[in-house]
């Protein structure tokens, strides 16, 4: 059986477009913004994409990763490893950055 994606509801998709506004914004961070996952916010923002709303390119997220705990960190987790005095050293992530084209301002009414 084939699984088909389910287009963004109204509210979503504007909620979206208006989230990036006029700058470029990183998978994680509009995630962030609108309360997803950062799989959901990739949906939806490769939808958008598809629809001419939306260009990207690949760019670089900062972030940390912790030595001692072996992974990378997160806000949550990050005071956790500072507090206990762990190595932290920068981490440059790969993420994917969006940027609203001339149409997904005029749909997102800036």
């Amino acid at each position: 059986m084939e699984k088909k994606a389910r287009e963004p509801s109204g509210d979503r998709r504007k909620a979206t477009l208006r989230a990036l506004g006029r700058a470029s914004v990183a998978t994680p961070d509009v995630a962030g913004l609108l309360g997803l996952s950062k799989g959901q916010a990739y949906r939806i923002c490769r939808k958008l994409e598809e629809e001419g709303l939306l260009e990207s390119e690949l760019g670089q997220h900062p972030g940390h990763y912790c030595v001692d705990c072996d992974t990378a960190l997160t806000s949550e987790n990050y005071q956790q490893c500072e507090e206990e005095g762990h190595d932290i050293r920068p981490l440059a992530i790969k993420v994917r950055i969006w940027k609203l084209t001339a149409r997904g301002l005029k749909a997102a009414g800036l």
